[in-house]
């Protein structure tokens, strides 16, 4: 007989008795691994979706905000113009917003006019209401994109007859 710490294991060894339980304990734990790393993956996939595509619709909002702005600026000829948050599009949660200003930098009395515009989109909480213009991008807001275009207009009579982006940038943090 083997003296030493391993004299019961040789027995039970020899007989497999407990193998069983042992092996599938190792099993489960390794399925469950496997399980936990696919819900992990799965998790950040749909996070990384999420916010990127916010990140789009804001982009995209921004740019609807500073078009919508050229619009009016081509429409009328006022000196500086202010767009109220507008909801777009209409949802009942009123998650996404766009607003932007016009400030006329250079001749605001002649027929060629030159405008800073400053124009943001924004993604909301929902049910959080419109954000307010100038605050930063905080809780109930999500995500926000600014742009600041410098643009220039030409106008013969109440008519525009050219438009001149001269810059477009983006404004971060």
């Amino acid at each position: 007989m083997r003296n030493g710490p391993f004299r019961r294991v040789g027995p039970l060894l020899q007989e497999d008795r407990g193998v069983a339980l042992a092996l599938t304990l190792v099993i489960i734990l390794i399925l469950a691994a496997i399980v936990l790393g696919t819900a992990s993956v799965t998790t950040s996939e749909v996070e990384i979706e999420r916010l990127s595509r916010w990140d789009t619709q804001t982009q995209y909002l921004a740019q609807a905000a500073a078009e919508h702005l050229i619009y009016l600026l081509k429409r009328d000829k006022p000196t500086d113009v202010t767009l109220a948050p507008v909801n777009f599009p209409v949802t009942t949660g009123q998650e996404s917003w766009y607003f932007a200003a016009a400030i006329c930098q250079s001749g605001c009395a002649a027929d060629t006019r030159t405008w800073t515009i400053t124009a943001s989109g924004e993604m909301r909480r929902a049910g959080s209401g419109p954000p307010s213009v100038g605050s930063p991008c905080t809780d109930p807001c999500l995500q926000r994109r600014d742009l600041r275009i410098a643009v220039q207009i030409e106008y013969a009579s109440a008519n525009p007859i050219a438009v001149t982006l001269t810059r477009w940038e983006e404004i971060y943090p």
